[in-house]
């Protein structure tokens, strides 16, 4: 059940509001009016009347623990072209983030395509350069206690041929040993990272679409398996251009049918920029994907409240 008008996007709007602003008027974009977002009542969305419905929209907000998270995609990070202020960009927003959660520590979602990985019009080949300067956001966010969520998109593994690349070295999630489907808690939030970029990776053009393995669905399938108020689910792809190599439906397992059987929030994604529209949001069955425009060109970033009623909200801004 969608919901407007609801506590938790007033909250979202007290809380960001004067901060928001403030970051409005130095970049010069009114974020208070140009943004996009929606609200989701999990529990009404999965079949409860209408009488509950109405009772967890009127709880009173100081009953409720709000987890924030944030969330960038396709980064896009080049040494072909140095100067673009990407990075500096991102460290600027990540800042500020941290100075509107403080005192809790801030946690970032960065769904892929860290790295540009461009070498000329055609081939792809991965940069010590551009993953160097990418690990100064993860020590931004990391060094004041932070918790960054990173998932490899397509360019993050061209021409990559096996584990031991720059994305094992630098990437927090390579930091940290992750899994290719991993978990963390965010205070009431279960968030379930599934990363669906080949590997070995295939050079330009031939790596554009994601591949939901028979295996990589199993381990989604366990790690959905434990208890949460609130589940989400996030990676590179969206949905549509996800290919199941080693099995189809009925018979087999789904990505949105795994998603659907542990009613899960959300499915969080990137990879296509802007180039289908700014507010890329829709339904597969009772899944929701919400895909997020890219930061290379349009610096638009996410914030994501969720609580302990199973209540989600997003807000789309550009930075």
């Amino acid at each position: 059940m969608y919901r407007s008008g609801c506590l938790l996007h007033t909250s979202v709007a007290v809380l960001l509001g004067t901060t928001f602003a403030l970051l409005g008027v130095a970049s010069g974009n009114n974020i208070l009016t140009d943004f996009s977002s929606e609200s989701v009542e999990i529990q009404g969305g999965w079949g409860n009347d209408a009488s509950e419905q109405t009772r967890r929209v009127g709880l009173n907000t100081t009953e409720r623990s709000i987890t924030w998270c944030a969330q960038v995609t396709d980064l896009h990070i080049s040494s072909n072209t140095p100067n673009n202020g990407r990075v500096e960009d991102l460290l600027h927003l990540v800042s500020f983030l941290q100075s509107v959660t403080s005192p809790a520590p801030l946690c970032m979602l960065v769904t892929g395509d860290m790295t540009d990985a461009k070498r000329g019009v055609i081939l792809g080949g991965q940069s010590v350069d551009e993953w160097t300067a990418y690990s100064k956001i993860v020590d931004a966010v990391q060094s004041s206690g932070g918790l960054l969520l990173d998932i490899a998109g397509n360019h993050d593994r061209y021409g990559v041929a096996g584990p031991n690349n720059f994305e094992r070295i630098y990437s927090a999630s390579g930091q940290a040993n992750r899994s290719r489907v991993f978990s963390e808690r965010v205070g009431d939030a279960l968030f379930v990272g599934i990363d669906l970029a080949p590997l070995p990776g295939p050079n330009r053009p031939l790596n554009f679409f994601g591949r939901a393995t028979q295996s990589a669905l199993k381990e989604l399938d366990l790690a959905l398996a434990q208890e949460a108020a609130v589940k989400i689910v996030f990676g590179h792809y969206p949905i549509n251009t996800v290919v199941h190599p080693d099995g189809a439906p009925p018979r087999s397992l789904h990505l949105t049918r795994v998603l659907q059987k542990h009613r899960v929030a959300a499915f969080l994604s990137g990879h296509l920029h802007t180039a289908f529209g700014r507010q890329l949001y829709g339904r597969h069955g009772k899944v929701r994907e919400w895909e997020l425009g890219d930061w290379k060109a349009h610096r638009l970033f996410r914030v994501l409240a969720t609580d302990t009623d199973g209540a989600v909200h997003f807000a789309d801004f550009p930075a």
